[in-house]
């Protein structure tokens, strides 16, 4: 964070052309005290301070007025500094508080207790506070600009004065980061005193959509100076919440822009896809910048989930699609690349859970091929129907087959064709046995598909 300083510049110090600006006058600049007794007034080197018709400088002496003693014969000559420019960080003009208001030099410029006006000090901010009020200087519902201009208008001010700013107690609170927005809100031009918008978009990503900050300026030296800080994201106390994770969505929906300050489309593209309508309000990740999030795994994803997500994979499937790729199912479902999916011996036991449909053998295995040629191998085919050990070894298994049939006809898939049942139940040869039930609808089934009618019809059957 930049910091933040309101630096009030002292009344000059000088003789002849020059003026001297640093930061103790008396250890640093001219000597006051030493001079008591030469001159009547402040008005003999300070004519400007009291009437600006003498001239915008607050310096009237010359430096031929010095060597008047400092000739050096009489006194040894001195060589002051060469006169330093107004301070451009400071709206200031001693003369309507000279003139105007008939303020003496000495109430700015002695400190507490001084014995002699010529005891000369740089007023303090503080010392303003005294008449202008204001609980401290740094105070953030001060009027900045009644002394001060924004930042980015002060373009003389040297980058390293800038990073020397001091910062207001505020921003030291413990919860300034996740507050400071609505401070900004009510006292921008107070934040513009020495913020500009570089430092807010390290942090915030939608800052072109923030009133507040696109008010106040970019400047090429907060640009230098944050170039390489990383932005920081406290984590706000609604997302604090046991089930935030759950029930953000209508929060989200109701205010994206809020969610635009830290987060970018991948926030919520790393769960919800790219269809999410709240992503699509946000902006386009930008590296190294906004929030970062892992793909967070459901509260109904238990450890039987593995076992079970079935029925949910089925009904949900764009839901799955928000987080998993059709490679992530693979991994279990593609039987050749994934061998470990079934327990030890399935083999031995298998006919039960394929009969039972526990699982979907479909999804992983064509019953048209895979079952049959382990099948036909091993005897189980329906050239040996009647007898072999898929069909229990019923005498009766052909009048009984139908049942079977009705309730599972894929698992029939896996060793019959069509033309095996058509021997029988086709109405254009064979033996012409009728395979519907009692309660066959055929005007329904007829209705829907008189293609799959054709396959045992020569015509329309319901006529």
């Amino acid at each position: 964070m930049i910091r933040v300083a309101l630096v009030i510049l002292s009344v000059p110090v000088v003789l002849g052309a020059v003026l001297i600006l640093h930061p103790e006058a008396e250890e640093h600049g001219f000597p006051h005290a030493l001079h008591e007794n030469l001159f009547p007034s402040c008005k003999v080197c300070h004519a400007g301070a009291f009437d600006p018709a003498k001239g915008p400088a607050l310096i009237s002496a010359s430096a031929k007025d010095c060597t008047g003693c400092h000739n050096g014969d009489l006194l040894a000559r001195v060589d002051f500094p060469a006169a330093s420019a107004s301070n451009p960080f400071l709206h200031f003009d001693h003369a309507p508080h000279v003139k105007g208001q008939g303020i003496d030099c000495a109430t700015c410029h002695n400190p507490p207790g001084a014995t002699s006006k010529w005891n000369v000090v740089r007023p303090q901010p503080e010392t303003c506070i005294n008449c202008h009020g204001g609980s401290e200087h740094l105070n953030i519902e001060n009027e900045c600009r009644t002394c001060h201009p924004r930042l980015v208008e002060a373009t003389t001010v040297s980058e390293d004065r800038v990073a020397a700013f001091p910062k207001p107690s505020t921003h030291t609170a413990p919860d300034f980061l996740s507050t400071h927005g609505k401070l900004a809100e009510a006292h921008i031009e107070a934040c513009a005193t020495c913020h500009s918008r570089d430092l807010c978009e390290t942090c915030h990503l939608n800052a072109d959509s923030v009133a507040a900050i696109r008010s106040l300026g970019r400047d090429p030296r907060v640009a230098h100076l944050v170039a390489d800080r990383n932005g920081t994201w406290p984590l706000p106390e609604s997302h604090q919440s046991p089930d935030w994770e759950r029930h953000h969505g209508a929060a989200a929906a109701a205010t994206a822009t809020d969610c635009a300050t830290c987060h970018t489309r991948s926030s919520c593209e790393r769960c919800h896809g790219s269809e999410s309508k709240v992503a699509a309000g946000l902006f386009q990740p930008i590296p190294e910048r906004g929030v970062l999030l892992a793909n967070a795994r459901p509260p109904d994803h238990d450890p039987a989930f593995r076992i079970d997500h079935g029925a949910a994979a089925a009904s949900q499937t764009l839901e799955c699609a928000s987080c998993h790729t059709q490679n992530f199912c693979e991994k279990c479902h593609a039987a050749p690349s994934a061998p470990d999916f079934h327990p030890r011996n399935f083999f031995a036991r298998h006919s039960a859970d394929a009969y039972a449909r526990d699982t979907d053998c479909a999804s992983c295995h064509s019953t048209e091929t895979f079952c049959r040629d382990c099948h036909a191998g091993v005897g189980i085919s329906p050239e040996n129907a009647k007898t072999s050990a898929f069909h229990d070894a019923s005498p009766m298994w052909l009048l009984q087959h139908g049942d079977a049939a009705r309730q599972g006809l894929d698992a029939c898939a896996s060793c019959h064709q069509q033309t095996d049942c058509l021997r029988c139940h086709s109405a254009k040869s064979g033996w012409r046995i009728n395979p519907h039930g009692d309660d066959f609808d055929a005007d329904r089934m007829g209705d829907k598909s008189l293609l799959m009618c054709s396959r045992c019809h020569f015509s329309d059957p319901r006529r």
